[in-house]
């Protein structure tokens, strides 16, 4: 029965485990054994020479004293005899073989690797490191090995709290069994002084029965990352106080500006009336007008400034863009009179609902007219502004239209046009006093048409005129249901 118990005992085992008669042939293997040596049944005519062994004196001589050193298929065996009588019992303990370059490129490349490795045994004991981190303890490796955590932070003057973090961790992946991936360390003090921020994943050292026999972390550096990310919340913060800043001093220009100019405008005009005094009443309308002027100015900067912060937000409603350009074109059509221009409206194409923004349109087709009518001189051979609408393709999903406003005026010449959409561009310097405005009007259009996924091109010649063209898809409506030929 104990012999029964035993050979059960040598089937589990992972060592070889081999007996041999007198005569050296072999009478039974282990599977480990076995396998080995590639012999998939037991053979009971074996001999020694079946294990690479072939002075069996001076084998069994070594192996009694257990100092029998075999290397074979990249393994080490040491072998131990134990004489029996009819035989011998022979077991092996093997281990992997390596070359002596394989473990110095093993060396180096953890060595080189851009990380921090280490590892430490059961009790949280360093065995081992690469040069990273020896540099950054400030120790050789003989110094560092057989170190605790309490005794590490005291040697590399780390804070007791963060080397408490560390050996909880480890602790944690030495009970489980489970590697701790993508922890985030507290800051390290790094031999120059600054905070090293690190990145680490723990993982269990587990010996061939799966047992845990220690601990090998692998951090990555993240300091620089930490660093812009601390900056860029620094930089977001101090643009949200810029925007606050300048949220406040758009507030202002609305209470504190306008509402003087407007008070200084009325005022002027009261007086006006009762004056009888032609030099002194001349007086009291100029300074009406620059209040207005002002007052003008004053409110393009505001739009600018909206413009630029996306104000008002977009939205998508049930637009008629060919009732947008007929309500324009009678807001404008008594001032082009009075400038003797004449001005054209040319729509075209089915008319229909869309989905749009009814704001930015009709804003950008405003400065688009307010341009071009102040631009075009009633001197000129047949002055004509035109407004134009028309289909240039329609889908299932969008209508694109293409709206035009184009005039016979003063035009552009090439420098001109580079600068255009700039804020504040204006052709005509205002020291020169030849045209009002504060030069904001392009910059709107430009960004409300983005706004809008619209496209907008210019052509103009000095003296000859300007011409917009503006291209925007809008989406189609399943609510709407006005849908009819204009031309009709």
């Amino acid at each position: 029965m104990s012999m029964k118990i035993t050979m059960k005992l040598f089937e589990t085992v992972s060592d070889f485990v081999v007996t041999i008669n007198n005569s050296f042939e072999i009478i039974y293997m282990n599977p480990a054994a076995t396998q080995w040596v590639n012999f998939i049944s037991l053979k009971s005519t074996m001999n020694l020479d079946s294990l690479g062994i072939s002075d069996i004196e001076f084998f069994l001589t070594r192996a009694k004293s257990g100092t029998y050193r075999q290397e074979k298929n990249n393994k080490i065996i040491n072998w131990s005899a134990l004489p029996f009588e009819g035989g011998t019992l022979l077991i092996g303990r093997s281990y992997y073989s390596y070359n002596e370059d394989f473990i110095e490129t093993l060396i180096e490349l953890i060595d080189n690797i851009p990380c921090n490795i280490y590892w430490m045994d059961v009790d949280c004991r360093m065995v081992g490191a690469n040069k990273r981190v020896l540099n950054m303890v400030n120790m050789d490796i003989t110094e560092y090995k057989g170190l605790d955590y309490e005794t590490l932070a005291k040697k590399a003057n780390w804070p007791q709290d963060l080397v408490k973090k560390y050996e909880e961790d480890d602790k944690t992946v030495i009970r489980t069994g489970e590697p701790l991936i993508g922890i985030i360390d507290p800051p390290i003090p790094n031999v120059d002084g600054k905070n090293l921020y690190q990145i680490t994943n723990r993982i269990p050292l587990k010996d061939k029965h799966s047992n845990v026999k220690g601990v090998a972390g692998i951090s990555v550096d993240i300091t620089k990352l930490t660093e812009t990310q601390v900056a860029l919340e620094k930089a977001l913060e101090q643009a949200n106080v810029a925007q606050k800043t300048k949220q406040t001093v758009v507030h202002n220009l609305r209470h504190d500006w306008i509402t003087p100019f407007c008070g200084i405008h009325s005022i002027n005009e009261m007086l006006s009336k009762d004056e009888k005094d032609p030099d002194r009443k001349e007086l009291l309308n100029m300074a009406a007008e620059s209040a207005t002027v002002l007052m003008s100015h004053t409110k393009s900067i505001l739009k600018m400034i909206e413009a630029a912060d996306g104000l008002p937000p977009i939205k998508s409603q049930l637009i008629n863009p060919w009732q947008i350009c007929r309500d324009i074109h009678k807001i404008f059509l008594p001032e082009a009179l009075r400038h003797q221009i004449n001005f054209e409206l040319l729509l075209e194409g089915s008319e229909t609902e869309v989905l749009g923004d009814y704001f930015r349109l009709e804003r950008v087709l405003i400065n688009l007219l307010s341009n071009a009518i102040k631009f075009t001189h009633k001197k000129s051979e047949n002055p004509t502004i035109i407004l134009a609408l028309r289909v240039a393709q329609v889908t299932n999903e969008f209508f694109q239209l293409n709206f035009l406003v184009k005039d016979t005026g003063i035009g552009m010449s090439g420098s001109q046009m580079n600068e255009m959409y700039e804020p504040l561009f204006r052709a005509h310097p205002a020291y020169e006093a030849v045209y009002k405005g504060a030069g904001t009007g392009l910059t709107i259009v430009r960004q409300y048409v983005s706004d809008m996924g619209g496209e907008i091109a210019c052509e103009s010649k000095l003296n000859k005129g300007s011409s917009f063209a503006i291209a925007i898809k809008f989406k189609r409506s399943m609510l709407s249901s006005k849908i009819f030929d204009i031309n009709n």
